[in-house]
């Protein structure tokens, strides 16, 4: 089944140029109104899926809310709070002043 989750993942076929036209202009605005936010871009938009995200602990536990999965912060406890944040809404620094 297709996720319906906005991941910044949608930017990459934009680049890429394999989305065009108006798909591609609607994936960036998206991506403008739900990702980027000051000095980072989120790996997850903070909306409801309707395909549901489940993040599992190690003994099997659900960790999070599958239909509402956004998570913004990475902090605390390895196994059940960061793991969720990883994948699912922690905005990742965009910082590349030391690339070059």
């Amino acid at each position: 089944m297709a996720s319906d989750a906005l991941r910044s993942n949608c930017l990459f076929l934009v680049s890429l140029d394999l989305v065009k036209g108006e798909r591609a202009k609607r994936c960036v605005d998206a991506a403008l109104r739900y990702l980027v936010v000051p000095g980072g871009l989120r790996s997850l938009a903070p909306l409801a899926v309707s395909v549901p995200l489940p993040v599992y602990a190690n003994g099997g536990g659900l960790l999070n809310d599958p239909p509402n999965p956004y998570w913004s912060r990475y902090e605390c406890d390895e196994d059940t709070r960061r793991k969720p944040a990883y994948h699912n809404g922690t905005a990742w620094d965009l910082d590349v002043s030391g690339v070059l």
